[in-house]
C-alpha cells in the first residue's frame, strides 16, 4: 500500500519492470512565510517528466520556505548550522544520487525544460522510506540510488560536465543563535541524452471497512 518506483527496460517485446522498490510522496509538512510557521501540503504532482540530468554527491539548497528550526543542530557552543543536511554525503537530504525532475515545454519550436523542485534522491533518513513521507520527492535509500545511478550511467549515453557551482549561503537563528549554511556546489553533473521519460502515475486511496 507504500508508494513505489518502478523501472522498466524497453524492448522489442514490449516494456520489461526491472525493480520495484519503495519510495515515498508528499504530504502535510511546516512551511515559514513571513516569519511565521505554517502547514502546507507538498504534493508530488502526477504527469509526464523528465530525467536531463544526474547528479552525484548533491547538496540541498533549502528554499527560504524551509523552517530555521529544521537547518540547525546542537553544537559545542549551542544551535548551529547543520550543514550535513545540505551535503555533500550520505546524510544530506539528497543523499548520494539525485535526478531532478523536470517538466518540458515549447518555446518558439524549441524544447526546454523546467525544474518543478521534485527529486528521484537517495536518502539516509530509512525511516521515512518505510512508513513516512516527503515534501513531495521520491526518495530510495542510498544503496538503490547508486545502483539506480550506475545503472543509468552504464546502459544510457551521457555528457559529462562535472562540478556545477553554487553560491548558497542563508543565515539561520534559532534560540538566540545566528549560524551561516553554505553550499559552492550542487554536486557532479552528468547530463542523459537524450533526457528519460518519466511518469509520476496518480495513486489510489484504499479504505477498510469493520
Amino acid at each position: 500500500n507504500r508508494p513505489t518506483f518502478v523501472l522498466f527496460a524497453t524492448t522489442a517485446r514490449g516494456e520489461i519492470p526491472l525493480v520495484r522498490w519503495g519510495t515515498t510522496i508528499g504530504s502535510w509538512k511546516a512551511e515559514k512565510e513571513d516569519g511565521e510557521e505554517h502547514l502546507a501540503y507538498k504534493e508530488s504532482p502526477v504527469g509526464r517528466r523528465y530525467w536531463r540530468e544526474l547528479l552525484v554527491a548533491p547538496t540541498w539548497l533549502p528554499p527560504e520556505t524551509t523552517p530555521d528550526r529544521e537547518l540547525v543542530r546542537r553544537g559545542g557552543r549551542g544551535w548551529v548550522a547543520d550543514a550535513e543536511a545540505v551535503g555533500p554525503g550520505y546524510r544530506s537530504a539528497y543523499g548520494l544520487v539525485a535526478l531532478p525532475h523536470l517538466r518540458a515545454g515549447e518555446s518558439h519550436g524549441v524544447v526546454d525544460y523546467a525544474d518543478t523542485e521534485i527529486r528521484t534522491h537517495g536518502s539516509g533518513n530509512y525511516r521515512s522510506i518505510l512508513r513516512g513521507a516527503s515534501h513531495g520527492c521520491h526518495r530510495l535509500f542510498n544503496h538503490l540510488a547508486i545502483r539506480l545511478g550506475s545503472f543509468l550511467l552504464a546502459h544510457h549515453e551521457f555528457k559529462r560536465h562535472g562540478l556545477v557551482a553554487a553560491h548558497y549561503r542563508r543565515v539561520l537563528r534559532w534560540r538566540g543563535h545566528a549560524s551561516t549554511l553554505r553550499a559552492d556546489s550542487r554536486g557532479y553533473r552528468y547530463e542523459l541524452v537524450p533526457p528519460i521519460e518519466v511518469d509520476v502515475l496518480r495513486g489510489r486511496t484504499l479504505r477498510v471497512r469493520d
